[in-house]
């Protein structure tokens, strides 16, 4: 079987893996609704301050060496890739026993996540850093920042592409070796990665089209133009919820098939009538 045949295989059997236990997809929905809880509620609350006054974080998000904007900027991503870390290992871990035939819940992926917590802690701190590093590149050099900061970004990217399932599936004891395995699964598998996120990304794109128009046409001319901005937030929330889970699955099942071989990987995945 050819690396660009198998990724789509792994793509359709992420779909078979969550029809089997619809309830995984509360996970990406709970850290979503953590994210909006934690960064925004806060946010809005703090409004009336003098400080943070609208006009303060709209000068701080645009002018691009405004402090308060890197000072906001580091929590933000920190708190973003700590819960989402956390949910999508959970997920994962989920994928993993379901691909295993073996039974999962809910609790049992948060149970697993929650063992791993230092590991999610740590990479946040690092991701959030270079977050930040990041911006303060493109920040110092207009115009070629930005290209810069781009291939860097794709860089650290294809570089934790697996590390969700690297530091709940295997007992990896430090950080460098959580990204060495990552990065060295990614290099093994990169065709099967490349088809199974293209494809899905354009499968995706491909069923959110026609709700989306619906939504903002009927959101437009019942509610006006914040009914089409709720509908398309709500429409757009739904699509990055499934998008979600089914990329976790979909690196889950990659990540296995390269470590365990094809046979523990793919075509003896239990169970064998996921995509019937």
């Amino acid at each position: 079987m050819g690396r660009f045949a198998r990724g789509t295989k792994v793509l359709a059997r992420s779909v078979g893996v969550l029809r089997q236990e619809p309830s995984l997809f509360l996970l990406p929905v709970a850290s979503t609704a953590t994210v909006l809880a934690v960064l925004c509620l806060p946010l809005w609350a703090a409004l009336g301050v003098d400080v943070l006054t609208v006009d303060a974080l709209t000068d701080a998000f645009t002018q691009r060496t405004d402090p308060l904007r890197y000072a906001l900027l580091f929590p933000a991503l920190f708190v973003g890739t700590a819960v989402a870390t956390f949910f999508n290992a959970a997920l994962a871990h989920c994928a993993y026993r379901l691909l295993a035939g073996e039974e999962t819940s809910l609790r049992d992926g948060l149970d697993a996540a929650w063992a791993v917590r230092r590991r999610i802690v740590a990479y946040s701190l690092v991701t959030a850093t270079i977050g930040v590093v990041l911006q303060l590149l493109e920040d110092a050099i207009p115009g070629g920042g930005r290209l810069t900061a781009l291939v860097l970004e794709l860089g650290w990217g294809l570089l934790t592409f697996f590390v969700v399932p690297v530091m709940v599936l295997d007992d990896t004891p430090s950080l460098r070796e959580m990204f060495e395995e990552s990065g060295r699964t990614f290099a093994d598998t990169w065709g099967e990665s490349v088809t199974a996120t293209v494809g899905l990304g354009m499968a995706v794109l491909a069923v959110a089209l026609v709700p989306l128009f619906v939504v903002v046409g009927v959101g437009l001319q019942v509610a006006g133009i914040w009914g089409m901005v709720v509908g398309t937030a709500l429409v757009l929330v739904v699509v990055g919820t499934v998008s979600s889970a089914l990329g976790t699955v979909a690196r889950t099942m990659l990540y296995v098939y390269a470590r365990d071989g094809e046979t523990a990987g793919l075509d003896g995945l239990h169970p064998p009538t996921l995509l019937e």
